[in-house]
């Protein structure tokens, strides 16, 4: 007949599981440095890239100016409106490049025609 053996497991806080809790928390250790260089050398790798005005660019910016009509923000939707415009004659060139302008235009609507200051005056009653 073969000999069968057996061998008990260590109970948490017993003396021969103090080994293996120190090789845990090690691994830990080593595991979130691992993680800790890995993020960070993605995210340097991401910060220097550049973004160029592209076709699915232009359809990101599109579904945002829809979804901000939807919303009712149509001064948004307009603003975006003009930067795709903007961003059509400029395929291929950095996104950084191109004149950006989200807020409504500023100065006076009427520039080019002639300012008058006369207030009309009430008609006399008959």
């Amino acid at each position: 007949m073969a000999e069968v053996t057996t061998e008990s497991l260590p109970f948490p806080g017993s003396s021969r599981d103090a080994l293996s809790e120190i090789l845990k928390q090690g691994a830990q250790r080593m595991l979130a440095c691992a993680i800790e260089a890995e993020v960070g050398e993605w995210i340097d790798g991401r910060a220097d890239e550049t973004v160029y005005v592209t076709e699915e660019y232009i359809a990101e910016l599109e579904a945002e100016m829809l979804a901000a009509a939807e919303a009712l923000e149509f001064e948004r939707a307009a603003a975006i409106r003009d930067r795709i415009e903007r961003m059509r004659d400029n395929i291929g060139k950095p996104v950084d490049a191109v004149k950006r302008s989200d807020g409504p235009q500023r100065g006076p609507r009427n520039r080019g025609k002639k300012q008058t200051r006369r207030v009309p005056r009430p008609k006399n009653g008959p």
